[in-house]
């Protein structure tokens, strides 16, 4: 399963969902993480659209709020190992996790920011090289 935009609409639009679909190598499933001047966090853009993965201008994370692309960076931080993946975490609200809702495998499952879960599969997201 890869974190990619919604291909229904425009995806250099903010607010356009990112969700769960199964790998197919395009570049709307593509991601790059730039560090971010003064912090130890990363920007997560997608290759496509030029977006960044997090929230609109202007709002925060909310518990069960689905991350959309948006012109905004927003920081992350990664905390883990290429073994076990790497849990996703805004850095300005550690609680939180980038999270596969209900770790279903289906097409179209929203990529949400969820309680933060040490053990949650749905929230360890590995890596590979494009």
């Amino acid at each position: 399963m890869a974190m990619s935009l919604d291909p229904s609409g425009n995806i250099k639009d903010d607010k356009t969902k990112v969700q769960g679909r199964a790998f197919n190598g395009q570049n709307i499933q593509k991601w790059v993480f730039e560090p971010v001047q003064g912090t130890t966090g990363y920007s997560i853009k997608n290759v496509a659209s030029g977006t960044y993965v997090g929230f609109a201008r202007g709002q925060q994370a909310e518990k069960d709020q689905v991350v959309t692309g948006n012109a905004n960076v927003v920081t992350h931080d990664l905390v883990g190992d290429a073994g076990t993946g790497y849990l996703i975490i805004p850095n300005y609200r550690p609680t939180f996790a980038l999270d596969l809702q209900g770790g279903s495998r289906t097409d179209g499952t929203p990529v949400m920011y969820g309680n933060l879960s040490w053990g949650a599969q749905n929230q360890r997201w590995k890596f590979v090289a494009a």
